[in-house]
């Protein structure tokens, strides 16, 4: 998951501490290309991303 683009992932974001939150916003998983910092290239790394968002850091993996 890392190297080319963050995943844009179909689970919604919300915090650890309060899962209940519901809101249009996803999760994108993974490091990217152009990160510097090692913990954000981990598989694990999470972000919030909105509908809408493009960049040429963010991708997505077509999967069942």
């Amino acid at each position: 998951m890392a190297g080319n683009v963050r995943e844009w992932t179909s689970s919604p974001y919300c915090p650890y501490t309060d899962p209940a939150i519901s809101n249009t916003a996803r999760v994108g998983r993974g490091g990217c290309w152009n990160n510097v910092n090692a913990t954000l290239v981990r598989g694990a790394y999470r972000n919030i991303f909105v509908p809408g968002f493009r960049r040429i850091i963010l991708g997505f993996r077509c999967a069942r």
